[in-house]
């Protein structure tokens, strides 16, 4: 992988946060590609397909701000790599951390999180 679509990678995990704590639904095409899909089986909650699914699904959750981090290539297919990644999020009820397990793709518009697995970090 050369430094411009690590680069690119990296700043969309980056933007993914503020697409989050700014409540800009309309950016998520920044981060996701449209059929994307967002598994939070984890979470005893059903797979989001779709961008405006997962607006929908976030759109009432109180986040105040979220950081992802530690974003590692675990694999890499040509423009489709796999990447693990580490999230701290603050809630009203109270701080989460967990794990993100995506499968990212490249587009015309750059890289894109195809398929995202969120787990959660229990102490």
């Amino acid at each position: 992988m050369n430094f411009d679509d690590y680069f690119d990678i990296q700043q969309t995990a980056a933007r993914y946060g503020h697409v989050l704590d700014e409540f800009a639904w309309e950016r998520l095409p920044d981060v996701f590609t449209d059929d994307v899909e967002y598994d939070l089986s984890a979470f005893d909650r059903p797979s989001l397909h779709g961008i405006d699914a997962i607006a929908e699904a976030f759109a009432g959750r109180t986040i105040f701000a979220h950081h992802a981090t530690n974003l590692e290539i675990t694999a890499e297919h040509g423009d489709r790599v796999e990447a693990h990644s580490k999230y701290v999020a603050v809630r009203a009820e109270g701080v989460v951390t967990g794990d993100y397990r995506d499968r990212w793709v490249k587009t015309p518009a750059g890289w894109r999180i195809a398929y995202r697995a969120a787990t959660i970090r229990e102490p």
